[in-house]
């Protein structure tokens, strides 16, 4: 998972610390993005 403090305040993406996160496989299948998706971030961003 990226989240919006992977990015630097120099437009550059830092992905020392990205997250994983265990989803099951029926949310995936829901949630795939399509092309043309915008994804938003819903939290503050935080590791938990």
């Amino acid at each position: 998972m990226i989240r919006t403090t992977n990015f630097t305040n120099v437009r550059k993406l830092n992905l020392d610390d990205v997250v994983f996160r265990s989803i099951d496989e029926k949310k995936i299948e829901r949630k795939k993005l399509q092309y043309g998706d915008i994804i938003i971030e819903k939290s503050g961003g935080g590791p938990k």
